[in-house]
């Protein structure tokens, strides 16, 4: 069935734009043409969106409005390090331009973050669950939340929410790891939501109703990527190609009642206009599908 209620996917497809391209300005033409109307920010000008100067800021916003596209999401590092004193026990994830790995000159970026933000005039920022260093255990998950709690009060103070991902390398990979770890954070007052990467979490071996299940009133924004594994090599592919069973995804968020955004980031390199507006399409296919029924 169609929940009444759930917004029109083709108004709430976003992108990171350096998915696209490395350039900017031609990625955002390439979103533009396929009908999206807002982008994550994530790395321009070959550096992190949280190291860049004023000038450059100002010349992407102007590019952005010049096309009409808004940003959803500032797609940041923050948290993407090491917990303090497990500096020499794990290893480096993807980093896109940031490679600083302490929790004290995340903590000090706050600042600047809210002040992008507010320069894009979006409220959310993406934040992460520190590298993992071993499993996560009660303690560590104890821990972990008193150190982004601190971090959600400042970006709160300054009108921003946190959108924690699941992510590979981090302690939270899954939606439920990430439900256990918000529920310490938020107590009455939330202050951290939840951003679901489905494509994460199966990497994970996490099934998408299991995942909903456990976490689905937190989410407010969603990535999308899929893969598949071929003589034991994992190849990442459009969302809806792959192992991510999408109907269902949709189907669900669409039970829940979700407003947000759907976000590509489907990791496979650089793409043309003809081929990112066709993944757009099938996409948009798929969600049709998957309004014709529930998770239940």
């Amino acid at each position: 069935m169609t929940i009444q209620g759930f917004i029109d996917v083709r108004e709430k497809l976003s992108v990171i734009l350096d998915e696209i391209d490395a350039d900017f300005r031609r990625a955002a033409v390439i979103a533009k043409a396929a009908g999206l109307k807002a982008v994550e920010l994530r790395m321009a000008f070959g550096r992190n969106i949280v190291e860049l100067q004023d000038s450059q800021l100002k010349e992407i916003k102007e590019y952005l409005e010049s096309l009409d596209l808004k940003v959803c999401v500032l797609a940041t590092p923050l948290l993407k390090c090491f917990l303090p004193g497990e500096e020499d026990k794990g290893k480096v994830g993807d980093q896109f331009g940031f490679p600083v790995n302490d929790y004290m000159t995340h903590k000090a970026l706050v600042g600047r973050v809210v002040e992008i933000a507010s320069f894009f005039e979006t409220k959310a920022v993406r934040c992460f669950s520190f590298w993992a260093t071993g499993p996560l255990d009660e303690v560590k998950l104890h821990r972990i939340a008193d150190l982004v709690a601190p971090v959600a009060e400042e970006a709160k103070k300054a009108g921003k929410t946190l959108l924690l991902e699941n992510e590979p390398s981090c302690f939270v990979k899954t939606a439920k790891e990430a439900s256990r770890l918000l529920s310490l954070i938020n107590n009455d007052t939330p202050m951290v939501h939840f951003l679901w990467d489905p494509g994460n979490g199966k990497l994970e071996g996490e099934d998408e109703e299991e995942a909903l299940a456990e976490a689905g009133h937190l989410v407010k924004h969603v990535h999308l990527k899929d893969f598949v594994v071929q003589d034991s090599k994992l190849k990442f592919v459009p969302p809806g190609r792959g192992t991510v069973d999408y109907e269902t995804v949709l189907a669900g968020l669409r039970e829940m009642g979700y407003e947000g955004f759907l976000s590509f980031e489907p990791c496979t390199g650089a793409w043309d206009e003809a081929s990112f507006a066709q993944m757009v399409k099938e996409f948009i296919r798929l969600e049709k599908l998957a309004g014709g029924r529930g998770t239940s």
